[in-house]
């Protein structure tokens, strides 16, 4: 771990690691949240699927 600076606790943000994790995880959620929603869609759109079918 990186000591702070004698000034007070540095900032999350300055640090490469964390800004990689919140990147990635930020990414990976908006992806989890498009899913959700386009595969649905294209089920009904594209395959004819109904409603029951989708929710199933």
């Amino acid at each position: 771990m990186i000591a702070p600076e004698a000034g007070g606790p540095s900032s999350l943000w300055r640090d490469r690691r964390f800004g990689r994790f919140w990147a990635g995880q930020s990414i990976s959620e908006f992806g989890d949240r498009i899913t959700e929603l386009a595969l649905p869609l294209i089920a009904v759109t594209a395959l004819s699927a109904s409603a029951n079918q989708v929710a199933g």
